[in-house]
C-alpha cells in the first residue's frame, strides 16, 4: 500500500497491518472491526459480554438471543417456561439481507446441529415512517460518519 497507486479499494476487508500502511490519501470501504457489528452472532456475544460488565437491563429493547447449537437447550428451556405460543426468528450466523430467515413456533424443531441465531419475533419492531431498518447498518454509518478511523490507524 505505501508504494500503491490506488486510491480506493472496495472489496473484502484489509487486514489491521495493511491498514496502518494506507497513505493518507487511500480509502478503503471497510475499518478494522466492522465485520464485528455487521456478523448477527460477533454483535450478540458483544452485547451479551456488556450485560454481564455493566448489568443485565443493558439494552432492554434488543430481544434476547440464543447461538445455536451451544444454546440450544437454554432456548427450548426459556420456551417452554415463557410463552409457548410465541414466534421465534432463525437466522444465519453470517448472511445478509434477509437470506436463510425463517419464522418457528417450535423451537425443539430446530434441527439439533442448526449453526445459526434465534431470537424472539418482534411482531410491533421499532419504524422510521412506516419501514423496518437495520440497527448495525445505522451503528455503522455513526461510527463511520463520526469517526476519523483512518487517522487513529495511520498514526
Amino acid at each position: 500500500t505505501r508504494k500503491g497507486g490506488w486510491n480506493l479499494l472496495w472489496g473484502k476487508p484489509l487486514k489491521y497491518a495493511d491498514h496502518k500502511k494506507l497513505n493518507p490519501y487511500q480509502r478503503v470501504c471497510h475499518f478494522p472491526g466492522t465485520w464485528y457489528l455487521g456478523r448477527k452472532d460477533s454483535l450478540a456475544k458483544g452485547v451479551e459480554k456488556f450485560k454481564r460488565a455493566n448489568g443485565a437491563k443493558s439494552f432492554p429493547y434488543l430481544p434476547k438471543t440464543y447461538l445455536l447449537p451451544d444454546d440450544r437447550d437454554r432456548l427450548i428451556a426459556d420456551w417452554k417456561l415463557g410463552d409457548c405460543r410465541s414466534s421465534y426468528i432463525l437466522k444465519p450466523r453470517a448472511s445478509a439481507r434477509g437470506m436463510g430467515i425463517k419464522l418457528v413456533t417450535d423451537p425443539e424443531n430446530i434441527h439439533k446441529n442448526a449453526n445459526c441465531i434465534v431470537q424472539k419475533y418482534i411482531d410491533r419492531p421499532m419504524l422510521i415512517n412506516n419501514v423496518k431498518y437495520a440497527k448495525q447498518c445505522n451503528a455503522r454509518q455513526c461510527i463511520a460518519t463520526h469517526c476519523n478511523i483512518l487517522q487513529h490507524i495511520t498514526t
